[in-house]
């Protein structure tokens, strides 16, 4: 049997794989454990890229490296398996219809969604961006820019997106949405498109249930360690 296993403080990256519904989840006193991973899985970007997480082989009450034959030491006792879906339920938020300080009947509403969605954009820690940059080559972020947020975090915008804990968006209509959500209802989206003036240059970004802002291509920058260290210095004197 192949088995994952990643730290409890780290069990916020499993939410990215919580749309393969064959995976089961149960928990120790120190990790989150995982079964029912398929072998084309195995060689997905999601689980390849997943930080913090091990592969394993469960044979004979041992546990084996997915590529080895000498054991790591016994297996736990691994009861009271639910599914992902369940241990990680969907967070939707909670939103009144003037979320979007319309005035008019054009109210759109975040539900939750399971459609496939490319997350294009990213919102997370300044100072876990700025940790991971130390190791991260120039190639690897060649395709990525990046501001700061009203609430001062890092907004990372292309693809590939780096394998930082955070919340995900995906692109709809110009609007920047949480994935695993989408707006509804989408036929209003032209309409609402124009009345926030929204281009390929100009989107918006639902941060949360209370916070959303524009983002202008123009006020994006190249990311790098030296371009976050220049703009949150402020939030970083030791860095």
């Amino acid at each position: 049997m192949i088995l994952l296993r990643i730290a409890i403080r780290h069990s916020a990256y499993l939410r990215k794989l919580r749309h393969w519904e064959t995976l089961e989840v149960t928990q120790t006193e120190e990790h989150f454990w995982l079964r029912g991973i398929q072998e084309a899985q195995l060689k997905s970007t999601p689980l390849r890229t997943l930080p913090f997480a091990e592969t394993l082989r469960l044979e004979n009450d041992l546990l084996f490296p997915l590529v080895g034959e000498l054991p790591l030491g016994k297996a736990p006792q691994l009861r009271d398996w639910q599914a992902i879906t369940t241990a990680f339920p969907m967070r939707k938020p909670s939103l009144n219809h003037n979320y979007f300080g319309l005035q008019t009947q054009l109210s759109l509403q975040l539900e939750p969604s399971e459609a496939k969605q490319n997350p294009h954009a990213l919102i997370c820690e300044v100072s876990h961006l700025n940790q991971l940059l130390r190791e991260t080559s120039a190639f690897r972020l060649r395709n990525l820019r990046w501001t700061l947020s009203p609430k001062r975090k890092a907004l990372i915008v292309g693809t590939p997106l780096l394998p930082l804990p955070g919340a995900t968006f995906w692109l709809q209509g110009q609007v920047l949405v949480p994935t695993g959500y989408r707006l509804n209802p989408a036929s209003l989206l032209p309409f609402w498109k124009v009345q926030h003036q929204l281009n390929a240059s100009r989107q918006l970004v639902l941060e949360d249930e209370k916070t959303l802002f524009y983002v202008d291509a123009a006020t994006l920058l190249p990311l790098s360690l030296s371009s976050v260290q220049r703009t949150s210095h402020p939030l970083n004197p030791n860095s």
